[in-house]
């Protein structure tokens, strides 16, 4: 599947092209990114440096693309934030000018106006337009309740209401529709519900709300370095450890069921010396039991690229979790191979470092002789970094 996605991008943090290209090319989707603005950050932080693109830059972009002659291969378009009218006119051409070369793609408009903590967030004139253009020409809408309430003009507290609203989308246009963060009278608290709605019928999909609290060691990161205390190359990165290193007052099961509630007093020295360079531990990473393989007491570690097979040796969860970007590096261990066999079978780069190099101090011992500690990432580039091209881990471990 190719999908044109016409969105807002930014360079810190998730949202349009930077949150949707990635999980849709883990998912084997190739996508075309557009983007329709080039900003610092989201611009709920309040303040926001980039630019908004013009309409002319968009469909340049679209023309270049028309002329490789693929637009018949692409089967739809994306589209979300949109900086200003004049930008929404030129996805609608580009919309056109798809359907013109391949009749049986689609429109997907994520119609974004604003919220119900903020309120309508986007320039002047650009509710309007999505409510009167680009609603009407997209096969598939997928406004949040507030949007729902703004382009139909209705409330939807209720579900007999929200239902009404959706059935009043569908009058202009919309084949499928999908409202977000739904909260009705009969919505529970602790609870939030997306409804969606075909020619087959409608129905809701209810979410339980996770009780999450920020990482307090990442909000310690973010406030040094917008102070200016900048620690180095780790300052920040969330990483995770294979979970053999001992980590305070949270769980080292070493993979086994004996020590399924096993809870270390103290951290391992790579977990020090991590921490001391400012790197954010997020998560600890399964290992086969006591080291030995990928099938620990949770079941088997896979790997992510082809789920059908185990993800290999005993550093299976950090090969896993790096390949599948769930953290920014990982530590795993080796006696035999379990650093390099999850790094080959997952595709991801592993550093076995010279026995000794690395203390291993808070780490189970398989065989003292030969148990080496390093890290593993998802590329070379990621493992090295700083003066020398020495590895960004060694400086912080050694």
């Amino acid at each position: 599947m190719n999908l044109l996605s016409i969105q807002s991008h930014v360079a810190y943090g998730h949202v349009g092209n930077s949150a949707a290209v990635f999980p849709l090319q883990r998912l084997g989707v190739e996508v075309w990114p557009v983007h329709t603005v080039q900003f610092s950050n989201h611009t709920g932080y309040g303040e926001t440096r980039g630019s908004v693109f013009d309409a002319r830059l968009i469909r340049d972009v679209v023309a270049g693309i028309e002329k490789r002659g693929v637009l018949e291969k692409c089967d739809g378009v994306l589209s979300g934030y949109i900086g200003g009218v004049d930008i929404g006119e030129a996805i609608l051409d580009a919309v056109a000018k798809l359907k013109r070369a391949n009749p049986g793609a689609l429109y997907c408009c994520d119609p974004v106006i604003g919220n119900a903590e903020r309120g309508v967030f986007v320039r002047e004139g650009v509710a309007e337009f999505i409510r009167d253009k680009a609603v009407p020409t997209a096969d598939i809408v997928t406004p949040n309740q507030f949007e729902l309430n703004q382009i139909t003009g209705r409330a939807s507290g209720t579900l007999a209401a929200a239902r009404d609203a959706v059935k009043a989308v569908h009058d202009h246009g919309p084949r499928v529709v999908l409202v977000t963060s739904l909260c009705m009278d009969d919505t529970p608290q602790d609870a939030i519900d997306l409804l969606a709605s075909d020619n087959s019928g409608q129905f809701r999909l209810r979410t339980p709300r996770l009780a999450a609290a920020s990482n307090p060691t990442l909000r310690q990161a973010d406030a040094e370095i917008g102070a200016g205390e900048y620690r180095g190359v780790l300052h920040g990165i969330p990483w995770g450890g294979k979970d053999l290193l001992d980590t305070a007052g949270i769980r080292t099961t070493y993979g086994a069921e004996p020590y399924h509630d096993r809870v270390p007093k103290d951290d391992a020295a790579v977990v020090k010396r991590l921490n001391a360079a400012g790197a954010v531990l997020i998560a600890k990473l399964s290992l086969g039991a006591l080291a030995l393989n990928d099938i620990w007491f949770g079941g088997q570690t896979m790997n992510p690229w082809l789920l059908e097979e185990g993800a290999s040796g005993s550093s299976a969860g950090p090969g896993a979790a790096t390949a599948a970007g769930l953290v920014g590096f990982a530590i795993g261990s080796e006696t035999g191979g379990s650093i390099v066999a999850p790094s080959m079978r997952c595709g991801v780069t592993g550093l076995r470092p010279t026995y000794g190099r690395v203390s291993r101090y808070g780490a189970m011992a398989l065989a003292y002789s030969m148990d080496k500690i390093g890290p593993m990432a998802r590329s070379a580039d990621r493992s090295t970094s700083a003066p020398g091209r020495s590895p960004a881990f060694m400086q912080a471990t050694r």
